[in-house]
Order: structure tokens, then C-alpha cells, then sequence
């Protein structure tokens, strides 16, 4: 009976280790979304300036510029 218990237990413990590690690669690809700084924009970089200094500095990311108080940032957004 002893033996039947431990390896009732030992499946189950199988099994859960099973799931859980399916459950850590489903959560794995789910892409978070980060954000990052390329600059200032100023009239001579503006929004496709931006846009591209993001794309350099970060991997498939992509930027805009955005106000803060009287100063405009290149804000961009990639994946992480």
C-alpha cells in the first residue's frame, strides 16, 4: 500500500511540474512593452526623426515626440 501512496504522489508531482513549466512558456511570449528616451526633438528632428533614432536604439521600437513643460522628448517604445 506504502508503494501504490508514493507513487500516486510521485505522478502527481510529475504532473504538476508538467503544467507549470507550459504555463511558464505560455507566459513567456506575451511581449511587455517598454519605453526609453532617444533625444530631444527640436525642428530639425521632429516626429520621422524620432521615429527613426528610435528604431536604431531599439530593437523594432518606434518613437514620437512629447511634450514636457517647454521641452519636446523623442519617447519611444519597444519591446522587452
Amino acid at each position: 500500500m506504502e508503494r501504490k501512496t508514493l507513487l500516486a504522489f510521485f505522478v502527481s508531482f510529475l504532473i504538476m511540474c508538467a503544467s507549470g513549466s507550459v504555463v511558464d512558456q505560455t507566459n513567456a511570449n506575451t511581449n511587455k512593452l517598454c519605453e526609453g528616451g532617444a533625444g530631444l526633438c527640436t525642428p530639425a528632428c521632429a516626429e520621422s526623426c524620432c521615429d527613426f533614432n528610435c528604431i536604431k536604439k531599439y530593437n523594432g521600437g518606434h518613437g514620437s515626440c512629447t511634450s514636457v513643460g517647454n521641452i519636446r522628448l523623442c519617447q519611444c517604445e519597444y519591446s522587452c
